[in-house]
């Protein structure tokens, strides 16, 4: 039988988006202002948004906007097949948007009542997902960069 070493390894920030340092062509910036995406995006630190990938991929974060100038919020993806038409039909690809942290109890209250966080919204069909879509999150800004390219 053999022993197994404890083995300590360094203990950083896991994040599994790029870290950029300069901003490509066809990206832009976005504040995150909530803590829906961590721990891979923090509140008060920029997103780095490809504004060319608006083709949805299951688990993936997507910078989303419902209106022409409503809120843009950062939403993880994810889809399955379901029959949302009618009772016998075959079943379509379908999406959500919800928080890449998971439905979780904040420390707000209400009128007394706690508040959560975390609600996925859909089922959404595949060309309106794309149509509200601004961009893929691929990563985040390492430091200060450009802030003239914000998403549009």
């Amino acid at each position: 039988m053999s022993k197994i070493k404890n083995r300590s390894a360094p203990q950083g920030e896991f994040r599994a988006l790029t870290r950029f340092d300069a901003l490509p062509p066809h990206h832009a910036i976005f504040l995150v202002e909530d803590d829906g995406s961590e721990p891979h995006l923090h509140r008060n630190e920029y997103a780095v948004v490809d504004t060319t990938d608006l083709s949805p991929a299951h688990g993936e974060l997507y910078l989303v906007q419902f209106s022409e100038h409503g809120a843009r919020h950062a939403k993880q993806i994810k889809s399955d097949w379901l029959n949302i038409t009618r009772p016998g039909a075959e079943p379509s690809l379908v999406w959500w948007l919800c928080d890449l942290r998971g439905f979780r109890k904040t420390d707000d209250r209400l009128h007394g009542i706690p508040v959560f966080a975390g609600v996925s919204d859909g089922p959404y069909q595949t060309e309106y997902l794309a149509s509200v879509g601004v961009g893929r999150i691929v990563g985040y800004e390492a430091a200060r960069i450009s802030r003239k390219r914000r998403a549009k």
